[in-house]
């Protein structure tokens, strides 16, 4: 059995007709129909049958469908992948991600990987806030960029692969007096000053935080705007505000801050988002290897 006559299996199935599959298949009825017998002969099975009304699968037809669409999913996987490693890429591949976020789960294994497998592609890193993250998706500079899910809220034409969720936590300077409670909640920050990136930045990150507040402290909260995520880092780090952080930032190793985390009311997730139109050849090889390592399945858009 080939190849190719899987190949024709599957699309017949698919049209459902003879006619129809062959003309997708570039190839005659007759021979079309040869195949597909020999198939059945070589597999000592009825696979389709066949009427004037068209073609439908037998029980051992849909069954074994399955199984063919995951051997040519492999396939094609398998030749793509060797096909880069036989032409030696080279070039250039950028990703982004969010200051302060701690990726050392991924990071070394990402540039490891690289040199050894694509010496010839420079494999660039770049610390960036949420709004150059995304300017640089679309304006191509970057490849891939890893962040918080709400960086990528309501962006169009990005894939976006789920790698771990976040776990939401007050940052608390431990010269501040409410760094002394065991616990805390939205309400005790009712009077308090929170440092945050500003709506030109990340728009959805406000939005969450003002109804975090609304809904769980009852209290619109008092805001103070930054231009970056570096510098709402700064603001709590030096003892001077507080923050709606997580527990997967840099900043939590930090023994100037002190973390509360809750648990939030809907789910969140760190992502690897890349731009759909991002014509770099190489960039299929990073969204691979990330793909694998997050292994976390494409989320489809609303």
């Amino acid at each position: 059995m080939t190849i190719s006559q899987i190949q024709y299996f599957l699309e017949t199935a698919e049209c459902k007709n003879i006619s129809k599959a062959a003309k997708r298949l570039y190839i005659t009825q007759p021979n079309l129909g040869r195949q597909l017998t020999a198939m059945e002969k070589e597999l000592n099975m009825q696979l389709l049958i066949r009427s004037n009304k068209g073609i439908r699968l037998t029980p051992a037809g849909e069954m074994i469908r399955k199984y063919f669409a995951q051997i040519m999913s492999l396939y094609k996987e398998g030749t793509e992948k060797a096909m880069y490693a036989s032409r030696g890429f080279s070039g250039t591949l950028t990703l982004g991600i969010l200051d302060g976020l701690n990726v050392q789960e991924i990071l070394p294994k990402t540039i490891q990987y690289f040199e050894e497998t694509y010496p010839q592609i420079e494999l660039q890193i770049l610390r960036l806030s949420f709004l150059p993250l995304i300017e640089g998706l679309y304006n191509r500079s970057l490849d891939g960029a890893i962040s918080l899910d709400v960086t990528f809220w309501r962006q169009k034409d990005l894939e976006l692969y789920n790698w771990k969720p976040y776990h939401p936590a007050f940052a608390v300077p431990v010269s501040h007096p409410l760094a002394s409670k065991e616990s805390l909640d939205f309400r005790d920050f009712k009077n308090i000053s929170l440092v945050i990136v500003d709506r030109d930045e990340c728009a959805a990150g406000v939005q969450n935080l003002i109804k975090l507040c609304q809904d769980q402290g009852g209290f619109y909260p008092k805001l103070h705007f930054t231009t970056t995520m570096q510098d709402a880092l700064f603001w709590v780090e030096s003892g001077s505000k507080c923050a709606l952080l997580n527990m997967e930032m840099q900043i939590v190793a930090s023994p100037a801050v002190k973390m509360y985390p809750f648990v939030p009311p809907n789910e969140t997730n760190i992502q690897l988002a890349v731009y759909r139109e991002n014509s770099n050849i190489t960039r299929k090889l990073l969204v691979d290897f990330l793909a694998d390592e997050l292994l976390g399945p494409v989320q489809p858009l609303h």
